[in-house]
């Protein structure tokens, strides 16, 4: 099947006629990626075109006809007049013996004096073929039937719940049956139930008959209880999917705008004052350490050239009191030899004196200074003990102080980007207002899955008293051997379908076991994780082991590589069905993290099918996600809603990056 366009007229968003080409050029770009924003059309696109195909059976509609019809008026766009109505239009392709046939499907709807009417119109080969819309049902079902539907167009929030074990499990259990055709089988064993409870009460007496009837007819309403109860059940857990869905884009658009500062402001101010008390204590360190030696750093050089002449003065003096006392001792040497001896030796002792005293360099230094004795050493102490210990304190304290500055200017960044609490007011308003209607829902849920509960209890409590009933006295009557052979086979003929159930799961299980493998070990980014996946035939529950053979519980995978899995079931099941259907997939990453979302993109999207229409918002299949899958786009398209005039625009472009 290969799905060329789709016509939506007055269709929800879609006001007026829109068309979409949905045909891949060439079998190398398979790939038609269509981005609008959210609320802007995708899931009504998608929506539309399981409409077409199966009217009030597809899925997630609520199957009674007022619920179908309550859909389709809602489903008229508002601005459309309701008389006119509303219509989807579907053509597409798909090889019949060998030969291209062209289907063109319309469904369309109006009110009519307050009633709903609902047509369809089928074209094959372009011309009108009203037998075939009479059997479209059967017609379709034969090729893709609509318990199968979801296997090939579903919402990427799907994945996400077949990652549970207990939903993957049951989806494998009616997808494959329905698959093998073993539904109906489950609605023979159902339709020889009844014929059995019929016989029975055919062998009762006229009387007990009736009291049969009557609880065959307490049996019937108590299943339509149940399915109410169901019915409504399921379209509770919609709406709260869907009010879970909105308040996780709210608390996103809250985030995104700077929401998560807001509520960390307090925290934010708290510990920059917390920071600036600090470097004031540091400030105050520093002021102490300043108040001592530490402005003498900044005179070091004149410092060491003060002790350098201190130095100099100090051996002055010491060079002047020995050259004193030795030219004292001389003077006393000269006197006595004076008197002794005669002048010329006195004079010649005199000048040898002189010529044997030792030079003395510094005798000629100025007395700049004239400290005292002690100087040289406070000098010493200055400079090599109570500087460098400064040093080292100032340095510490500084680097403390820059640290603790830098710490308040990034806190300060961060107070800067905080928004105004006003501007946010009204997401906040609507995320406590999503809460509280979630709690309220949540209490509602309750209520109702305590009404399915009671439902199935009273419906089980019905069925056992009318087994029982039909079980006992069996009454002999004019047919009693022809009814009773009857009685005799149906439970030889339900023990034969469940063996043929059983064999028929298990001759097909494997390759839907390999199918599921293959598709894992094609996505998955750590190959040697799974070593093997099984699947229990009368379960359908899934067996997991690693590498080595070990078992491998389901919980022991991540969030994504559980979604990648899930991801891996539906493709399976698409593959082992050997329809060659095209696939359709809404918001397609859905909140697969992003550590897996470049597998998808690149090895599941391009080979899941010869045609697949994905339908993405802004903030998935963009950027290097698109660069990644771009080479087998074969088509591109952007849907944009104008808020001012509420038209929706439909160009052959897509989101800039």
């Amino acid at each position: 099947m290969i799905l060329h366009r789709i016509t939506l007229r007055n269709v929800g968003v879609y006001g007026g006629e829109h068309r979409i080409e949905l045909t891949p050029p060439d079998a190398d770009h398979p790939v038609i990626l269509i981005g609008a924003l959210n609320g802007g059309g995708k899931t009504t696109l998608l929506g539309a075109l399981q409409l077409a195909l199966y009217g009030a059976r597809s899925r997630g509609i609520e199957r009674s006809r007022k619920g179908y019809q309550r859909y389709l008026r809602d489903l008229i766009h508002r601005d459309a007049d309701p008389a006119e109505g509303a219509s989807v239009t579907l053509e597409f392709e798909r090889r019949i013996n060998g030969r291209p046939v062209h289907y063109g499907i319309r469904r369309s709807w109006a009110m009519e004096e307050g009633n709903l009417h609902e047509s369809l119109a089928v074209k094959v080969d372009g011309q009108p073929d009203p037998l075939e819309a009479a059997h479209w049902d059967e017609t379709i079902d034969a090729y893709l039937p609509a318990r199968l539907a979801h296997l090939f167009f579903f919402d990427g929030e799907q994945i996400e719940r077949l990652a549970d074990e207990e939903a993957a499990t049951e989806l494998l259990a009616s997808a494959f049956q329905s698959l093998l055709g073993l539904d109906l089988v489950g609605r023979l064993q159902e339709d020889l139930a009844i014929l059995e409870r019929r016989k029975k009460v055919q062998l009762r007496p006229p009387k007990e008959q009736k009291r049969l009837a009557f609880m065959e007819e307490e049996v019937e309403s108590a299943e339509l209880a149940l399915d109410s109860a169901r019915q409504k059940f399921a379209g509770h857990k919609s709406a709260m999917e869907r009010h879970d869905l909105d308040l996780q884009k709210k608390k996103s658009e809250f985030k995104s705008n700077g929401g998560e500062w807001v509520a960390a402001r307090d925290t934010l101010d708290a510990e920059r004052a917390s920071v600036v008390a600090e470097r004031k204590d540091v400030e105050e360190r520093i002021r102490e350490v300043a108040a001592g030696p530490a402005p003498f750093l900044l005179a070091t050089g004149l410092i060491q050239e003060l002790r350098a002449q201190a130095a100099r003065e100090t051996g002055a003096r010491r060079e002047r009191i020995v050259a004193d006392a030795e030219e004292a001792r001389d003077t006393k040497v000269l006197a006595a030899l004076a008197a002794k001896a005669p002048a010329k030796v006195c004079q010649t002792v005199a000048e040898l004196l002189e010529q044997h005293r030792p030079q003395r360099d510094l005798l000629d230094t100025p007395l700049v200074l004239n400290a005292e004795e002690d100087f040289l050493s406070e000098l010493d102490e200055l400079l090599k003990v109570d500087l460098p210990r400064a040093q080292v304190s100032l340095e510490k304290l500084s680097a403390d102080w820059n640290s603790l500055d830098n710490r308040i200017d990034a806190l300060d960044r961060k107070l800067a980007i905080v928004p105004d609490v006003d501007a946010l007011s009204r997401v906040q308003r609507e995320i406590i207002a999503l809460e509280s209607e979630i709690r309220s829902l949540e209490e509602a849920r309750r209520e109702l899955e305590e009404g399915v509960s009671r439902a199935e209890f009273d419906l089980r409590l019905r069925q056992s008293a009318l087994r029982k009933e039909t079980d006992e006295h069996a009454v002999q009557w004019e047919d009693e051997d022809h009814d009773r052979r009857i009685l005799d086979r149906i439970p030889k003929v339900n023990s034969t379908l469940e063996k043929f159930r059983a064999k028929v799961v298990a001759r097909h299980v494997g390759a839907l076991e390999r199918a599921i493998f293959e598709s894992f070990q094609h996505l998955i980014r750590k190959p040697k994780l799974v070593g093997a996946i099984s699947i229990d035939p009368s379960t359908f529950a899934i067996g997991l082991t690693d590498g080595e053979g070990r078992d491998l519980p389901f919980n022991l995978l991540s969030a994504g590589e559980r979604q990648l899995l899930a991801t891996s079931i539906l493709w399976g099941l698409a593959k082992v069905s050997g329809r060659p259907v095209p696939l359709m997939i809404d918001t397609p990453l859905g909140r697969l993290d992003s550590r897996h979302r470049s597998h998808v993109v690149q090895r599941y999207f391009p080979a899941a099918s010869h045609q697949v229409i994905l339908l993405s918002t802004d903030e998935e299949i963009v950027g290097r996600y698109h660069a990644m899958i771009e080479p087998a786009v074969g088509r591109h398209l952007l849907i944009e809603l104008c808020a001012d005039d509420r038209k929706l625009i439909i160009e052959n472009s897509y989101f800039k990056n």
